[in-house]
């Protein structure tokens, strides 16, 4: 199946004008016959915690239109904004297709804590044979998100990010720890970053056996794809063997792991 990451350039309170390029980004990727598309952390309106009642309600109308987009398509668009539940509001990446889904980001900055509050699920998402998981940004940092969400079938992990790093600056840190999170789990990894009016941007993906397949270290609106493939890690050798098969649940409940 082939996946498109998109990094794009919001412009805060200009949601309309926003969701010109997530159409435009959505209809180059079915050109090239992606199945799934991801956006950045917060693309509706950009990293922006005012108005958070404003966003939620412009949001709406959007995320209606894109499952109709979606539909025709035979696309699941995975994109991020702001939640309310409640009284709450979340940081979160929406799935949408058939159905309009969300993943809320577990992990919150501290900035970001003043504003919204921290999911608290762990959620595999299905696209035809393929599962996927999302961890958000700060998410990535945590071994166990994606260990669960590898022995819950994820085949994929995406990780929308928000980080007004310099791009290269931000590829070189996801290669030090996201390959890990490939290889160890056996899972293809894609991560893209938000494009802030100053830094951010920065696009990685590596498959289960931790290469690199790509990346894109500009600033400019742009997308990545690549495929991912069913594989079989499961034989005896080391180079193949599904290191999640070897885990020892009941030694690590010892130390409250």
């Amino acid at each position: 199946m082939k996946i498109a990451i998109v990094q794009t350039k919001p412009v805060i309170n200009e949601i309309e004008n926003n969701m010109r390029t997530i159409i435009s980004f959505i209809d180059e990727a079915k050109e090239q016959e992606a199945q799934l598309i991801c956006f950045p952390e917060m693309a509706f309106n950009g990293y922006n915690f005012d108005n958070l009642e404003w966003q939620v309600n412009q949001q709406k109308k959007y995320l209606n239109l894109l499952q109709g987009k979606a539909k025709i398509d035979n696309m699941t668009i995975v994109i991020g904004g702001i939640e309310k539940v409640t009284d709450r509001y979340y940081l979160a990446q929406y799935i949408i297709d058939d159905s309009i889904r969300s993943y809320n980001k577990i992990h919150i900055g501290s900035k970001e804590s003043r504003f919204v509050a921290a999911g608290e699920e762990i959620k595999v998402f299905t696209k035809k044979e393929l599962t996927f998981g999302i961890m958000m940004c700060y998410d990535t940092h945590f071994p166990e998100l994606c260990t669960y969400m590898a022995l819950s079938g994820a085949d994929l992990i995406l990780a929308p990010s928000a980080v007004p790093n310099d791009p290269s600056k931000r590829i070189e840190a996801w290669k030090k720890y996201l390959v890990a999170r490939a290889y160890d789990n056996r899972v293809y990894i894609a991560a893209n970053n938000l494009i802030f009016y100053q830094g951010g941007g920065g696009m990685i993906c590596y498959n289960p056996s931790g290469d690199m397949i790509d990346c894109n270290s500009s600033n400019n609106e742009d997308m990545l794809i690549f495929e991912v493939e069913k594989q079989n890690y499961s034989k005896t050798s080391m180079k193949q063997r599904n290191f999640i098969l070897d885990r020892k649940p009941e030694v690590y409940k010892k130390y409250n792991l």
